[in-house]
């Protein structure tokens, strides 16, 4: 039978096309796909930005009073490869406080280049500070070597740097970030615990930002929802150790949900009178569910019982 008339409600307006075939997965055993360095010149790069990322920290630290107990400090990929995150992390849930702690990995397109580039934001604890110049240290040493150690992390960092602003911790849409106008964003906390939490509500009480009643936990994160600009969400970073990501807050159905019965009625009837429908229309959209109520009021002007395909999977 041919495709038009057993598939007449997926309208293909262009001609056909063949692409070879490619293989997503890369050979077991490759290993994580970074770029080929001047290692010399690259090590010293690192080296000199990680010292510039700990004498700004010290230098805030000054400026806004905070004995904070680490750094947040973000690491950049080079667009089109790899960044070797796992190894950025030293963590043991036993030894929390003292270990460094991998927080969020997001990935941008380059405006400039076809490619993505994969950050990272990690948190440092003072204790820790030694470990990345260790690493750069041991892979120097080791430099002429065929593969010097650490090579694959070294080698898939491009920049670090301290976190300065919400950037490193916004995983949410670019233009959902709030600017000088406040939004009610989520802020994800790295733990979960009583302390934690209770300190974050004290500091945004210390820096008059309305926070929702209530938390949500997750296994090693809490989320609090607050109201807050660009401005404020940069100072609680340079003020917490806690804060993992930040993203706008979701309106949820609870609205409709929680209405009774007659009121849900009177919406729908509203909404009914404000719909147009156009029944020769040449617009199509085919979506797979696990089921569909098509007698419902909003949808049965839109859907028909024959146009409702169902598929046994047993």
């Amino acid at each position: 039978m041919a495709i038009r008339e057993s598939l007449s409600h997926i309208v293909l307006t262009e001609p056909p096309t063949s692409h070879p075939y490619t293989n997503p997965q890369r050979p077991r055993g490759s290993g994580p796909s970074v770029p080929q360095r001047d290692r010399e010149l690259h090590s010293q790069h690192l080296l000199e930005s990680l010292r510039q990322a700990w004498a700004e920290e010290d230098s805030s630290q000054v400026v806004y009073g905070q004995a904070r107990s680490g750094i947040y400090l973000e690491f950049r990929g080079e667009p089109g490869y790899d960044l070797v995150t796992k190894s950025l992390e030293n963590y043991r849930p036993q030894t929390r406080e003292k270990q460094i702690r991998l927080l969020n990995v997001r990935t941008e397109m380059a405006s400039t280049e076809d490619a993505e580039t994969t950050y990272a934001t990690v948190f440092v604890p003072n204790s820790q500070k030694n470990r990345y110049f260790r690493y750069l240290e041991r892979y120097m040493e080791s430099i002429n070597k065929e593969k010097p150690k650490h090579r694959e992390l070294i080698e898939s960092i491009s920049e670090i740097k301290k976190a300065l602003d919400i950037a490193p911790f916004w995983v949410d849409s670019p233009e959902h970030l709030p600017s000088t106008e406040p939004e009610w964003c989520e802020i994800w906390l790295n733990g979960h615990s009583d302390d934690i939490i209770q300190k974050f509500e004290k500091l945004c009480q210390d820096f008059s930002i309305p926070l929702r009643s209530g938390v949500t936990r997750f296994p090693e994160r809490a989320v609090k929802v607050a109201y807050a600009n660009k401005a404020q969400l940069d100072s609680l970073i340079q003020a917490s150790d806690d804060i993992a990501e930040i993203r706008v807050a979701k309106t949820t159905a609870h609205f409709w949900t929680e209405l009774a019965p007659f009121e849900q009625s009177q919406w729908i009837k509203s909404l009914l009178k404000q719909m147009t429908v156009t029944e020769e229309t040449q617009v199509a959209v085919c979506i797979l569910d696990t089921g569909v109520n098509y007698g419902h009021p909003l949808l049965d002007p839109i859907l028909k019982e024959v146009d409702c395909q169902a598929v046994c999977t047993e």
